[in-house]
C-alpha cells in the first residue's frame, strides 16, 4: 500500500514489484509460448491471464480490475467473438449471483438478522457450552443466507460481543480460564461463519465464480440442494470435530452471569416483526421452496432467485440505494469476467493445451484420487501462506477443472475440493475476514490468538480426513 513519509508518497514492495512483474511477466510468457509453437492468439491469451495472475498475487489492484482488464484485453486482441468474450455476465451464474446479494441484503438491512440472534441469546441457558452452540449455529444458519463472510461476522460479532459483557461479571474465575472461556466463544463465533462456506452454493462469492467455471451439465446438477447433498458427509464430519476439539483443547465448559434483562429490553426496543422482515423471511422460504421443487417445476433455482430479487426491488424492501451500496457489484464485475475468461479459454482449445501439457497430472487423478487428495490439499495449505484466496481458488480451478474433465473426474468435486481446502486460514494475514472480526471483538473479548490457530491448523487435518471419509458417500451417488 502506498504510504505518506514526510508528505511525499512511497511505494511498498510489493506494489513496486507487482508494476515491475506486470511489465515483464507477459513479454516473457508471449516469447516462450511463441518458441514453444503456440499459435498467435493463444500466446496473446497465454499473456493477458499472466499479467492478470500477478495483479492477483501481488494485490496491486481490487481483485475485479484484473478481470476486467483481461476482458478488455480479449475484445480489443479480437481473441473471440464479442459474444463469447462478455458472456459471464448473461449467464445464470452471474444472475443467481446478483439475486442472492440483494436477498442477502435485505436479510441484514431488514434487522431480521439481529433480531434472531437476540432471541437465541433469550432462549439459551446460560452456560458457555450453549453460548459456543449459539453462537456456532448463528454463524452456520446465516451461511446459506448471507453470501458474504464480512456480512455474516457483521451479524455475529455484536453477540460475541455482547455476551461477553453480560456474562462474566461476578464470575469467580482465574485470568487464565477466563481467558480460555472467551476464546472458546470467540473461535465458536468466527469458525461458525467460516467451516462449511464450501458446503453452500450461495455461502461466499468465491463459490459462485467456480460455480459459473462448470460445464453446464454440472451447472444444472449441482445447484442449491444436490451441492449441499453432496457434501452432507463432509459437513457433518466437520460438525462432529469441531466440537471434539473445542472441548479436548479448550476445555471451557461452565456457567455464565447472564443479564437477560438487557436482550429482554433490547427485543422489547424491537418491538414485533415489521413488514419488511416478514418479507424477508417469505423471500427465503419461496427460495428454499425453488430449491426443492426445481426437479418437478422445472424451473431454475436462478431465476426463481432473480424472480425474488425483482419483487424486493418492485415492493420498495430492496431500495434503490441499498441496492447501489450494499450489494457488492466489484465482485459481480469478477464473477462475469471470470466465466468470460473460461468461455474464451475453451473457445481458443487453452483447455486442451493445458490438458496435454499437464496430461501426466490427469491421469494421476484418474489412477489414484486418494494421493491426489493429498497433493492437492497440501500444495493449497502451503500456497495460501502467500498468495491470497480469491488468487488461489481462480488459479487452481482455471488449472485443475479443464484436467479433472479430461482425466473423467467430476468437475464439481475438483473445485468443491479447492473452495474447502483453501479456505483454512491458521494466521490473521491469511484472510481479511479473519482480521476484521477480530478487530470488531479485541476491545471486549481477551481471545488468545495462538490458541484460535491451532484450532484452525487441527481442523485443516480433519478436513482431508472428511474427504477420505466421503468417498464412499460420492461413490454411491455417482460423483466418483
Amino acid at each position: 500500500m502506498e504510504q505518506q513519509v514526510s508528505g511525499k508518497t512511497t511505494v511498498s514492495w510489493r506494489e513496486y514489484t507487482g508494476w515491475l512483474l506486470t511489465n515483464i511477466v507477459p513479454v516473457a510468457v508471449y516469447l516462450y509460448t511463441q518458441k514453444a509453437g503456440f499459435n498467435r492468439e493463444s500466446s496473446i491469451f497465454a499473456a493477458v491471464v499472466s499479467v492478470t495472475l500477478v495483479m492477483w498475487i501481488t494485490e496491486i489492484l481490487p481483485d475485479f480490475v484484473p478481470g476486467l482488464f483481461s476482458t478488455l484485453m480479449f475484445i480489443l486482441f479480437s481473441l473471440a467473438p464479442n459474444e463469447v468474450i462478455l458472456s459471464g455476465f448473461a449467464s445464470e451464474g452471474f444472475f443467481l449471483a446478483v439475486s442472492v446479494l440483494g436477498l442477502g441484503t435485505v436479510i441484514v438491512t431488514s434487522g431480521l438478522s439481529h433480531r434472531y440472534s437476540l432471541m437465541m441469546l433469550k432462549i439459551m441457558p446460560p452456560n458457555t457450552f450453549w453460548y459456543q452452540i449459539s453462537l456456532f449455529f448463528t454463524g452456520l444458519i446465516f451461511t446459506p443466507l448471507v453470501p458474504v463472510i464480512s456480512g455474516r461476522a457483521a451479524i455475529v460479532a455484536p453477540v460475541l460481543n455482547e455476551i461477553v459483557t453480560h456474562s462474566y461479571n461476578g464470575l469467580d474465575l482465574d485470568e487464565r480460564t477466563m481467558a480460555r472461556s472467551k476464546t472458546a466463544l470467540f473461535a465458536s463465533s468466527l469458525i461458525g461463519i467460516t467451516l462449511l462456506s464450501a458446503s453452500f452454493l450461495s455461502s461466499t462469492p468465491l463459490n459462485l465464480i467456480v460455480y459459473g467455471m462448470l460445464p453446464l451439465q454440472e451447472q444444472q446438477s449441482f445447484q442449491f440442494i444436490k451441492w449441499s447433498y453432496a457434501s452432507l458427509v463432509v459437513s457433518g464430519t466437520m460438525l462432529i470435530s469441531f466440537f471434539i476439539i473445542l472441548a479436548l483443547y479448550l476445555r471451557s465448559f461452565h456457567k455464565l452471569n447472564v443479564n437477560k434483562d438487557f436482550i429482554n429490553d433490547e427485543l422489547v426496543k424491537m418491538g414485533r416483526l415489521k413488514v419488511v422482515e416478514w418479507i424477508a423471511v417469505f423471500g427465503i422460504v419461496v427460495l428454499a421452496a425453488g430449491m426443492f421443487a426445481a426437479t418437478i417445476t422445472k424451473i431454475s433455482v436462478t431465476w426463481v432467485a432473480f424472480a425474488i430479487m425483482f419483487a424486493l426491488l418492485f415492493v420498495g424492501v430492496l431500495n434503490p440505494n441499498d441496492f447501489r451500496t450494499k450489494i457488492d457489484w466489484s465482485f459481480l464485475f469478477l464473477l462475469g469476467s471470470m466465466i468470460g475468461l473460461v468461455n474464451t479459454m475453451n473457445y481458443l482449445k487453452i483447455d486442451l493445451i493445458v490438458v496435454k501439457n499437464l496430461g501426466w497430472l490427469a491421469n494421476y487423478m484418474h489412477s489414484d484420487f486418494r494421493q491426489f487428495i493429498v497433493l492437492i490439499a497440501l500444495t493449497i495449505f502451503v500456497v495460501r501462506i502467500i498468495i491470497p484466496m480469491n488468487a488461489v481458488v481462480l488459479i487452481f480451478a482455471a488449472t485443475l477443472l479443464p484436467l479433472a474433465k479430461a482425466s473423467g473426474i467430476s468437475t464439481w468435486l475438483t473445485g468443491f475440493l479447492i473452495l474447502f481446502f483453501a479456505e483454512t486460514a491458521v494466521f490473521p494475514f491469511q484472510a481479511p475476514y479473519l482480521s476484521n472480526f477480530r478487530n470488531a471483538t479485541k476491545a471486549v473479548v481477551n481471545q488468545q490468538e495462538r490458541s484460535v490457530s491451532v484450532v484452525n491448523l487441527l481442523l485443516f487435518f480433519v478436513k482431508v480426513a472428511a474427504i477420505y471419509l466421503s468417498i464412499p458417500f460420492w461413490t454411491m451417488i455417482g460423483v466418483l
